[in-house]
């Protein structure tokens, strides 16, 4: 009996050690440029949800179809890299994406959100050295969302960069911070249940939800539309949201917003929707449709 419990905890601590190191080893790396849901494309299987992704120098991967993973890291090196979301399929990462750096003219690490949708706990871009090769995210109609902070460190525009070419929208849950910005005709929103300050930067269209208290960085200009969503609170403090006054714009508030000074009616109603205010620190004209000022 004794024999017995003992090769039966021998198995037991075997099974256990197995099962540890498939847990540890949870990972896969695309070696080969290609479709996310072809076998080819991957060193250990098409990932799932559990598996920490590399994508090897020199390799793009096209998202075909409702991706999943626990991390994606993008390896430096000597030819251009990426990953490519072809039309609505989404990836959705439960952790971090880390995006190394090309080491040559033209080897850039580009993320293309595209028309798709992407979500990742946090995005971090390597410096890249040169002008001549850059670390990007890259959205047209789609949507990326990054929970945590989205870090460019390389603080050169033309190096580490998101980047618009339509009307996409990227949401930031934490700081925002380094590279540059290209906004063109997209969204940013701020999304965050803790303090949030804003990103120092010129906005088409600016965003705010989640319970978090947003603050400005200094004045910024706004060329399209503002919104501040149910439950989320604004507070200008000293700075100002400025509206470009060229074109219909529309702000709308759902939410909280502390102006820190008076309002009063603005002579032209007609041009503005619904009711026009103009606030004497903060927006210039604005509509209220939500339920607090302060």
């Amino acid at each position: 009996m004794k024999k017995f419990l003992q090769s039966n905890k021998q198995y037991l601590l075997l099974a256990l050690f197995i099962i540890a190191a498939v847990v540890v080893n949870a990972q896969t790396t695309a070696i080969a440029t290609g479709n996310w849901n072809n076998s080819a494309t991957w060193s250990a299987g098409i990932p799932d949800a559990s598996d920490a992704v590399t994508i090897n120098n020199g390799v793009t991967v096209t998202v075909n179809t409702t991706a999943e993973c626990a991390s994606i890291s993008i390896n430096g090196g000597g030819t251009a890299t990426g990953i490519t979301i072809s039309g609505s399929n989404s990836l959705s990462v439960s952790g971090a994406i880390t995006v190394a750096s090309g080491t040559g003219s033209g080897d850039h690490r580009i993320i293309n959100v595209g028309a798709g949708t992407l979500s990742c706990a946090s995005l971090t871009m390597n410096t890249t050295g040169n002008d001549n090769r850059y670390n990007r995210l890259l959205i047209s109609t789609g949507t990326a969302t990054i929970s945590g902070n989205i870090t460019m460190n390389d603080g050169d525009a033309d190096r580490n960069n998101v980047v618009f070419t339509n009307s996409g929208t990227l949401n930031v849950g934490g700081d925002f911070t380094g590279g540059g910005v290209t906004i063109s005709s997209g969204t940013i929103r701020y999304t965050s249940s803790g303090s949030q300050e804003i990103r120092d930067m010129d906005y088409n269209n600016l965003y705010f939800s989640g319970a978090g208290t947003k603050t400005l960085p200094g004045n910024i200009l706004v060329q399209g539309d503002v919104l501040v969503e149910e439950g989320a609170v604004v507070t200008l403090g000293a700075d100002d949201i400025d509206m470009d006054d060229n074109g219909d714009h529309t702000i709308t508030i759902n939410g909280t917003f502390n102006i820190n000074g008076g309002w009063t009616p603005c002579a032209d109603r007609n041009r503005y929707q619904d009711y026009g205010y103009r606030v004497n620190r903060g927006f210039k004209y604005y509509s209220h449709n939500g339920p607090s000022f302060i």
